[in-house]
């Protein structure tokens, strides 16, 4: 048995499994001047913060003599005010809060070793963990016409022709867990170890083949109110666009299939939506020789409207048309929306403003526009919904881009969620949509967003857990106050005028081979 002098009752974590007796620094002196001494079974366990030097002193001629004794402090308390010959076991504050990077760990080792819920596949949803074979993705339901045709052949063919015409619905309103402790081994004397300290810089991006550039964090700090005066109603852009003759189709630049930047992210409010129309509009002006497209695939509550300023036409409008058998790009481009902030060569494609589950559900409508989307146009960007796995054209779009990025702020949920995230895609994480056949880890990049440098142990802490999965290309520190005057106000300029800013969008909408 280990005796244990404090007046605390605090216990190490490296006594766990042994029998301690805990004396308080009174009883442990009474108990000593006795005639009879004490008798030390196992060892004694001293806590520096109620130790004298004469008591220090006497009991360092029992260590001489070969008796276990260990003079001990917890890490959030000061060193004895005396000087000591002895090494003094530095043990972590049981009643303190997990590190920051023990959080992170732990969170990572239970993801990373979770089980299926199930073992047989569920027959839910898609995306209910299994673990038998996955089943294959299930093929869109078509309603029956006359003459059925073909299925249409993957993402650049044709599109299939519409069902009958049906009435549309009307749209109906939307409704530190510590890990079990083995039992340690006999305590042995350790000399002190003074904590790391975290680096000052921000963190280094890991490399494994070529060296990544560092992340930078901007502090964006915006003076005054003068941005407001950019202002322009959402109404007055949208009229005065529909009143131009705006209907003319551009030609594309080239006769491939676009090249498609997708935006995604398990986790809402970590800047995804503002992230792909930032991109989008940077891209647009850096490229104005190629025809682009942002197209809202959040199909349940798409976001790129309020976003940008714009409220019609949705492609609600083009589902009636979709629904007469009306399926061509002419059809599409009818409903399609521009913005006089943004070049006039990107066009947008807004989500219906409401959840109306008869477009929501019809996978062949969603499959349609992205297929003429990507035919028509040399760079489409899609913003993409929270829901990857349970909405089939979010999934297959995961499938066919060239480039995704997955946003996430620093929170440790975020964090969790792109992981979680990640592990999915991989396939790693057993579910019936994504395998690791798919490779699509190999085409995803991570952006962090609202990144402060005033904690640079939780940012490097954040890099070293998400860059296990994918590269990190960039990060962009608080930028409310530019985030509101471009939302509000419409002043997209302003983004021109941070060069942080602009080279992020650089890296992020880079599409070139050797990224």
């Amino acid at each position: 048995m280990y005796i244990l002098v404090s007046d605390t009752n605090k216990i190490p974590k490296e006594l766990d499994g042994f029998q301690v007796e805990v004396w308080s620094s009174q009883e442990f002196v009474d108990r000593a001047s006795a005639d009879d001494g004490l008798d030390i079974d196992e060892g004694l366990w001293y806590h520096t913060t109620c130790l004298v030097e004469d008591i220090y002193t006497a009991l360092t001629a029992f260590i001489d003599a070969g008796v276990e004794i260990v003079f001990y402090h917890f890490d959030n308390e000061p060193d004895p005010s005396f000087p000591m010959n002895v090494n003094t076991q530095i043990c972590k504050d049981p009643n303190a809060a997990p590190s920051v990077e023990e959080s992170v760990n732990s969170m990572i080792e239970e993801i990373e070793n979770i089980s299926p819920l199930n073992t047989e596949p569920t027959g839910g949803r898609p995306g209910s963990f299994a673990t038998t074979e996955p089943e294959p993705e299930p093929e869109p339901i078509v309603e029956p016409e006359p003459e059925p045709e073909p299925e249409p052949e993957p993402i650049f063919s044709t599109p299939v022709s519409a069902p009958a015409p049906a009435p549309i619905p009307e749209p109906t309103p939307a409704p530190v867990m510590s890990a079990p402790v083995a039992p340690a081994p006999a305590p042995v004397m350790a000399p002190p170890v003074a904590p790391t300290p975290m680096a000052p810089s921000a963190p280094v991006i890991p490399s494994a083949d070529a060296p990544k550039p560092k992340i930078k964090i901007n502090g964006l700090n915006i003076a005054g109110t003068e941005h407001l005066a950019h202002t322009d109603s959402a109404l007055g852009n949208n009229v005065s666009r529909l009143l131009d003759d705006n209907n003319q189709i551009v030609s594309k630049a080239s006769e491939d299939p676009a090249k498609i930047i997708l935006f995604g992210s398990s986790k809402g409010g970590t800047g995804k939506t503002f992230t792909a129309c930032m991109c989008a509009y940077w891209f647009a002006k850096s490229h104005p020789g190629l025809r682009i497209a942002l197209a809202d695939f959040d199909i349940i509550d798409g976001q790129v409207a309020i976003t940008t300023n714009q409220v019609t036409p949705t492609v609600q409008g083009f589902y009636k048309e979709f629904r007469q058998g009306k399926t061509t790009f002419e059809d599409l481009y009818k409903f399609h929306a521009n913005n006089t902030k943004f070049s006039s060569n990107i066009d947008f494609y807004l989500a219906p403003a409401q959840d109306i589950p008869a477009i929501v559900e019809d996978n062949l409508f969603w499959r349609t526009i992205f297929t003429l989307l990507v035919k028509n146009y040399d760079v489409v960007f899609f913003d993409s919904g929270i829901d990857y796995m349970g909405k089939q054209p979010i999934s297959q779009l995961y499938k066919i881009a060239d480039k995704i990025i997955l946003t996430s702020n620093t929170s440790i949920n975020s964090v969790n969620s792109i992981i979680k995230q990640c592990l999915t895609l991989s396939g790693k994480r057993p579910n019936n949509i994504f395998s690791a056949d798919d490779e699509i880890l190999s085409k995803t990049d991570i952006v962090l967003t609202r990144v402060s440098d005033e904690y640079q142990d939780v940012n490097e802490q954040v890099v070293t857990s998400l860059s296990k999965y994918a590269p990190i290309i960039a990060a962009f520190g608080n930028i409310d106050s530019l985030i509101f005057r471009v939302q509000w106000g419409g002043a997209w300029e302003l983004i021109d005028e941070d060069e942080d800013i602009t080279d992020n969008l650089e890296r992020i909408t880079d599409l070139s081979e050797e990224e």
